[in-house]
């Protein structure tokens, strides 16, 4: 573990390096979020979820960004996150633990998900935010949806409410749902439901991720790099499927390439 300055320059001589570049491609605009798990970059595009209880992600699955585990009796931190973009734009890193797929927007019937357990590193559910990404858009409509989930203390039926921010998602479009108030995380999904329908089925898909990191780029080309102070070494566990998530600021991501360093002690 990683507890000194002695600690961190030891790890620091044996750090892991990554590298990343993504092309650009089409987003919905600003203001909304974009999804890079299922874009073509340096680590692949990653898999389209199972559908109906979905699956678990870790740090083997194609699309998530590869490192190595660290040895025996260590554990891994976030050491340095240098990055440029073509656009100025917010980022943030999270670990996949959970999706879906193959849910429709044509839809008011409640469509059953009944979520797979999450792995160990979700612990209780404590942290885990919910998430809805779309793997086909669907057309004119910004409908309300409803969804029931077990949050982190074990209590069932909890009722998570939002409305797509934005008219004609388009593919990699993600938003963030609010849990019901005074709640800390999500265990397991139960349902989803349109209050009302889009013209078009289009394929979404629910994610439950771990925020583990962020970096707000405030100018285009411009790299910016954040030390082990300024990221407050966040932990990774040895097993997280880790991608990257984009706050947009106009109808294109931009070009985003640079590096992670990761630590272990």
């Amino acid at each position: 573990m990683i507890q000194n300055w002695d600690s961190v320059i030891a790890a620091c001589n044996a750090q892991q390096v990554l590298n990343f570049y993504a092309p650009s491609t089409t987003t919905k605009g600003a203001g909304t979020f974009f999804n890079y798990w299922g874009t073509t970059w340096t680590y692949g595009a990653g898999v389209t979820p199972s559908t109906g209880a979905g699956q678990t992600f870790n740090k083997d699955s194609v699309g998530a960004i590869r490192f190595t585990a660290p040895p025996s009796g260590e554990k891994l931190y976030l050491g340095k996150w240098f990055m440029s973009s073509s656009v100025a734009s917010s980022f943030f890193l999270y670990d996949f633990l959970w999706g879906n797929s193959g849910l429709v927007g044509n839809s008011l019937t409640l469509q059953a998900i009944n979520s797979v357990a999450l792995p160990t590193r979700a612990s209780n559910g404590e942290g885990v935010q919910l998430w809805v990404n779309f793997y086909q858009g669907t057309d004119n409509a910004a409908p309300s949806i409803t969804i029931k989930y077990t949050n982190s203390e074990g209590v069932a039926n909890r009722t998570a409410t939002a409305t797509i921010p934005a008219t004609n998602p388009v593919v990699g479009q993600a938003f963030p749902v609010l849990l019901q108030a005074g709640d800390k995380g999500v265990q397991s999904i139960q349902s989803f439901q349109m209050a009302t329908v889009t013209p078009s089925a289009g394929d979404i898909g629910l994610m439950l991720v771990k925020q583990v990191s962020e970096m707000s780029l405030q100018q285009a080309n411009v790299a910016e790099s954040r030390d082990p102070i300024a990221l407050l070494l966040p932990q990774i566990d040895e097993n997280a499927a880790i991608s990257i998530m984009q706050m947009c600021t106009t109808t294109v991501s931009g070009i985003q390439q640079g590096t992670f360093r990761l630590l272990a002690g």
